[in-house]
């Protein structure tokens, strides 16, 4: 599918339905501010706290309220072993719902929404020259 870049901001605009985003990942604690969040709002963006470690077990996963617009594969898109059947795509903004910027989603981040839970599979950062428009997740519920 080809896409402009203000007919994908305004297909999520118009169309897109809020999600929680949930993003997995690690936290450090800060003692003096009791802070266990792995992001912090840092001029109007989100910003990783401290640095990232896989083989720590954190307890926090920020929640961002997100517009995005989900759509099917179409059936020759499926492959039977990275793209399977109930595979959506998701498009995402690079903001949440407040205009602030969202952490890039990843591999295993959850999107909850509409009855459902989806959980990222793969991202595509969607380009327009070196401006970044959006993301387009492979989501599986």
């Amino acid at each position: 599918m080809t896409f402009r870049t203000t007919d994908i901001l305004n297909l999520i605009r118009d169309h897109g339905k809020n999600l929680t985003y949930t993003s997995k990942g690690s936290a450090t604690y800060d003692p003096t501010t009791g802070n266990n969040s792995p992001w912090f709002l840092e001029s109007g963006v989100w910003a990783l706290n401290g640095s990232w470690d896989d083989s720590v077990a954190y307890n926090y996963t920020p929640t961002i309220t997100v517009k995005g617009y989900f759509y099917n594969y179409s059936v020759s898109d499926l492959t039977g072993s990275s793209i399977i059947t109930g595979d959506r795509r998701l498009v995402l903004p690079l903001t949440d719902t407040s205009s602030v910027s969202i952490p890039a989603p990843k591999k295993g981040d959850t999107f909850a929404g509409e009855g459902d839970t989806v959980v990222v599979v793969s991202v595509q950062r969607i380009m327009s020259g070196s401006n970044p428009v959006c993301y387009i997740c492979q989501v599986r519920e």
